[in-house]
């Protein structure tokens, strides 16, 4: 199963971004932060992630995120909350 998490009135998603922080000491080289207002979405293959996401109790600072555990900022988690439903995406196999 894949989830993704969509906007309830428009056809836009939460999605990542990717930044690199140059060749900065003591510093992880690229950050990954959710975003929102995305055309395309960040695929999720469990909701252990979204339910934290929506429960309010996760976290990830900027220094260990990852593609498989984005940052995530107070101003985007209460969009997500706000404006945001999950969906889960169905593969049809095709004949």
């Amino acid at each position: 199963m894949f989830y993704i998490i969509r906007h309830r009135m428009q056809d836009i998603y939460v999605g990542v971004s990717i930044s690199s922080n140059g060749d900065a000491e003591f510093c992880n080289s690229t950050t990954v932060e959710f975003e929102v207002n995305q055309d395309k979405p960040h695929l999720f293959n469990d909701t252990k992630i979204i339910d934290k996401i929506f429960d309010g109790s996760y976290q990830c600072e900027w220094y260990n995120s990852s593609t498989d555990s984005p940052m995530i900022t107070d101003y985007i988690r209460k969009e997500i909350i706000k404006y945001y439903e999950v969906v889960q995406l169905v593969v049809k196999e095709s004949n």
